[in-house]
């Protein structure tokens, strides 16, 4: 779950304890289910990190892909990951001493999935190759090789194409992309993408190129997982393609003939506000303190440690072994890496998602100086209710309960009602349309009537015979095409009153339309001779 800057934080947390409570059966209401644990993330990977004004900026941005490359989620060759892993070493330890850095010193950092002996043989002689480079200059290095990697800023969903194979969907700067694998198969860039929607569990992009126009389709896991595809999806897009904010128009998706679908609405601001903004900054750079996983592992000289690179406490070290729970998700599966067998596909077979992802680290902000962690906290601390440190609990009366039920009995009724009224007001004005077509229909046959009694007594009986049998005719023709492009009508407005403004809906209640006006005619010839023979 991503914060909203535009709700309070409070209300955002406490819909989703909330939430939480009631997948929970097990769960009283003087129990928090779970810890809320906040971690600063990145949500928009820039395209050229380098355009960041600001050093503290591309630092937090050098922890995201970090940590992205730890999890399995940054793919890359053993030997980019290799060089990646060395500019880590670099930018904690600085250069390579052979007294300070003894054999095996690599193995105190956990920074790849599958972290072997050999490969940190590999990475310590590439650490050595790395001299005289400061921790700025080491972690523009590694964001500027990330940056070239496809993987870079992916957030990998779980999808099936239409042969039913197993794909990972991502969305960047460049697009949508899918993985088959540790392979990228296809990249529909936001140029050639026009439309994204979903019905279901189906996620559709429209893709528009020169040669053709096709919609295509990829199936996830459940509805929920599909609904938050879509709205990750539009809103990268909206953030890497719009100029400004303001222009960003509110979209709708997943209508169908019996739900509302949902609807989005970008907030704030674009990538091209984002840099005119840091463009913009003549202020000196903040001054920060950069965090170290190991924090007692320094250069030592006479005997006294060097706090050059790692200055922060030992608590205030970055964890990456704090379990938490995910709603609907176990500890062991949150974390878990699935990885082939084979070293070069590192490939993660169950990515975590950023709705359900495991919250397994302490936030980033910690770097700043001044900010030390808690501890991290057992899972027995975390199991037993009331004794998890700093959860959120927020427990609510009877008499709150009992408001927010009448409150959303009031909501519903409301809109029922309304709904009501507006469906019968516009129905109500078709049946009084239809009775004054219907009594001028009537005086006019009465006048046609009346007109060919004049007529008799100048003409014989077999000529007004035919008079009146031709006007007879034209009479029932008329009632009944119009009888049938009422009925069409008010079918058409009426399904198109009741909120399923969804492009299918309106497509069906169309066809009904055309299907009941076209009909009119040839139902008239069918029961024309039942009539007058």
């Amino acid at each position: 779950h991503w914060l909203d800057p535009v709700k309070t934080v409070y209300k955002q947390l406490k819909e989703l304890i909330v939430s939480t409570k009631k997948n929970d059966k097990t769960a009283t209401d003087n129990q928090s289910v779970n810890p809320m644990v906040l971690c600063f993330r990145v949500k928009f990977y820039p395209a050229d990190p380098m355009s960041l004004h600001e050093e503290i900026t591309r630092y937090f941005l050098f922890l995201q892909l970090r940590r992205d490359l730890h999890h399995g989620r940054l793919l890359c060759p053993p030997s980019d990951a290799n060089l990646l892993a060395a500019y880590i070493i670099q930018s904690e330890l600085g250069d390579y001493d052979i007294q300070d850095h003894p054999p095996g010193y690599v193995s105190q950092f956990k920074m790849l999935p599958k972290q072997t002996p050999k490969i940190e043989e590999q990475i310590t002689e590439i650490h050595k190759t790395l001299a005289k480079q400061v921790p700025s200059e080491a972690e523009n290095n590694f964001l500027k090789k990330a940056a070239t990697l496809d993987t870079y800023g992916v957030d990998p969903h779980q999808v099936k194409d239409q042969k039913g194979n197993q794909l990972y969907l991502g969305i960047t700067h460049q697009g949508i992309m899918t993985f088959h694998g540790n392979r990228r198969t296809h990249l529909f860039v936001w140029t050639q993408i026009k439309r994204i929607v979903y019905e279901g569990k189906m996620f559709i992009v429209h893709v528009h190129t020169a040669e053709k126009q096709q919609p295509i389709g990829y199936k996830c896991p459940t509805t929920s997982a599909c609904k938050y595809l879509w709205r990750c999806a539009v809103e990268q897009q909206f953030f890497f393609t719009l100029s400004s904010s303001i222009n960003a128009p509110k979209v709708r998706s997943g209508g169908s003939l019996l739900t509302r679908g949902s609807k989005f609405r970008f907030s704030g601001r674009c990538q091209t506000e984002a840099i005119a903004a840091s463009g913009g900054i003549s202020r000196p750079g903040p001054s920060f303190t950069r965090s170290s996983s190991l924090p007692n592992f320094s250069h030592k000289k006479d005997g006294k440690s060097s706090l050059r690179n790692t200055t922060m406490p030992r608590d205030a070290a970055i964890k990456e072994e704090l379990p938490v729970d995910v709603p609907g998700q176990t500890k062991t599966e949150a974390n878990k890496l699935i990885v082939t067998d084979k070293e070069t596909e590192n490939v993660v077979e169950k990515a975590p998602i950023a709705s359900s992802e495991s919250s397994d680290e302490v936030s980033v902000s910690r770097a700043m100086q001044g900010v030390t962690a808690a501890p991290p906290t057992e899972e027995k601390e975390l199991e037993s209710p009331g004794s998890a440190p700093n959860s959120l609990q927020i427990p609510e009366s009877a008499d709150s309960c009992i408001k927010k039920l009448f409150k959303h009995f009031l909501v519903s009724i409301s809109f029922l009602f309304s709904r009501c009224i507006f469906n019968f007001s516009l129905s109500s004005f078709f049946f009084v349309f239809f009775f004054l077509c219907l009594l001028f229909s009537l005086s006019s046959f009465f006048f046609v009537f009346f007109f060919l009694c004049l007529l008799f007594s100048f003409f014989s009986f077999s000529f007004f015979f035919f008079l009146l049998f031709f006007f007879i005719f034209l009479l029932f023709f008329f009632l009944l095409s119009f009888f049938f492009f009422l009925f069409s009508s008010f079918l058409f407005f009426f399904l198109f009153s009741s909120f399923l403004f969804s492009f299918s809906s309106f497509l069906f209640s169309f066809s009904l339309f055309l299907f009941f006006f076209c009909l009119s005619p040839f139902v008239f010839f069918l029961l024309f001779p039942s009539i007058f023979f």
